[in-house]
């Protein structure tokens, strides 16, 4: 009877894998003999991706002494549907089981706060083992959090000096994720303010390559220990956001002599602009400011259709490109897609994928990136939808000038900026009502 070649069998079960039903049919692979086992197994278990009642599933059935050493990426993302799960309890049975897995190299989770406790993630953090060089931590799902005691800043700040890729959201945030002491006029858990203490020395982040820290989600995320906007809105008090406090740390961080790679790193923070809803000529944008460059670009974004039309959101982005998706692929493609989905579910530092990419050894060997769901060209959507029109779109075929691009900002003063992308008005033309519409000035005059 004719075999496979070990080699050949890899190559079947890693485009196996790649399919959409590649865990089933890689865990009947393992059934089927010894050698095969050999093979299937590193395939199967080297980047793990988890969803809600499956991590029970999971880790009641790893075995750590036989598979712990293959598990190399884990990504967790729990649904909100709390009625069927118990985050809390969902979170400590992985908790108990990194430390066994000696081998991890990424760990990527996403949680809604609210449904699961500060304490337990912080307990999480501490379990991540000393081999995992890569962490995404997404729990930032509201604007301004429920308020919980505990300051998770401390257990991140711990962990990132050994990373080598970050990407960090949390419910709220504030400098002592980036160091100790504290920075001028910051407002300490509890909420009190103490303008004299010691002062703010940022920690080293020797291994860092990309530093991601996102301080928004639709709006902006809350300092730690500021008081909670009585309307949960924070654009009517900007100044209890953490967007200050961690675009200071960073740059502290930055300008400290060896306290990051001297070549290459990217160390960046984003947060969203506010908008006037009367104003159409001023967009929302996602600003993504690179600290070490000093300089940021605002991404503008608008729904253009409020009907049920999904990925209906326009986006221009710095390289040029108009789409139309989902809010969710807004803030990757703003954020530089520096963490990418794929096959199978899981979630990697890009710079690990295309690693594997080039032919150079990774645990992210044979992962195929996931295409973003929902995502077309303006004028693939506008093909689709040709009774459907936004003003950007009439006012530039009205003038034959393009009016709105992604906005570079450099400089000190400038590149923190969170102020909205507004849309040009060209010499000779002037707006109507709310900014919407633009008409010549001549042709204004001449009615009148």
């Amino acid at each position: 009877m004719d075999v496979l070649s070990g080699d050949i069998l890899i190559s079947i079960l890693t485009e196996l894998r790649n399919t959409s039903a590649g865990n089933r049919e890689l865990f009947r692979c393992l059934l089927v003999c010894k050698e095969w086992n050999q093979f299937a197994a590193p395939i199967l278990y080297g980047n793990v991706a988890l969803r809600n009642q499956v991590v029970g599933m999971f880790t009641r059935c790893i075995q750590p002494g036989l598979y712990g050493e293959r598990v190399r990426s884990i990504t967790l993302r729990f649904d909100p549907n709390p009625t069927t799960v118990d985050f809390n309890k969902e979170l400590r049975l992985i908790a108990s089981v990194l430390p066994k897995l000696i081998k991890l190299s990424s760990l990527s989770l996403h949680v809604r706060i609210g449904w699961a406790s500060h304490e337990i993630l912080t307990h999480l953090l501490e379990a991540i083992p000393l081999s995992c060089t890569s962490l995404e931590l997404d729990t930032g799902y509201t604007g301004w959090g429920d308020g919980q005691s505990a300051h998770m800043c401390d257990s991140v700040r711990a962990v990132l000096p050994r990373m080598r890729h970050a990407r960090i959201r949390t419910e709220t945030m504030s400098a002592a994720m980036l160091g100790t002491g504290i920075l001028p006029d910051e407002v300490v858990p509890g909420g009190e303010m103490r303008h004299h203490t010691e002062p703010f020395t940022p920690i080293h982040l020797p291994h860092m390559s990309s530093l991601l820290i996102v301080c928004a989600r639709h709006s902006l995320i809350r300092r730690c220990g500021a008081p909670r906007p009585h309307d949960g809105n924070l654009w009517t008090k900007p100044s209890g956001s953490a967007w200050a406090s961690i675009t200071t740390a960073l740059e502290r961080l930055v300008e400290t002599p060896d306290a990051i790679q001297q070549d290459g790193a990217s160390i960046c923070a984003v947060a969203c602009t506010d908008y006037d809803q009367d104003d159409m000529a001023t967009w929302k944008a996602v600003v993504r400011a690179d600290v070490v460059a000093k300089t940021s670009w605002a991404v503008p974004y608008r729904m253009v259709w409020h009907g049920v039309i999904p990925g209906s959101w326009l986006v221009r982005l710095p390289d040029g490109r108009e789409l139309m998706t989902t809010l969710e692929n807004i803030e990757q493609l703003a954020e530089g897609e520096e963490w990418v989905n794929v096959s199978g579910g899981a979630r990697l530092p890009r710079e690990i994928v295309e690693t594997a990419r080039a032919g150079k050894p990774s645990f992210a060997a044979g992962c195929a990136l996931e295409p973003m769901s929902m995502l077309k060209t303006a004028a693939q959507w506008r093909q689709d939808n040709p009774n459907k029109i936004t003003y950007i779109w009439r006012n530039e075929t009205t003038t034959g000038e393009k009016l709105l691009e992604a906005e570079k900002r450099t400089g000190r003063d400038s590149y923190f900026s969170l102020r909205p992308v507004i849309e040009r008005t060209p010499h000779g033309w002037i707006r109507g009502y709310r900014n919407e519409s633009l008409k010549r000035v001549g042709a204004l005059e001449l009615c009148s």
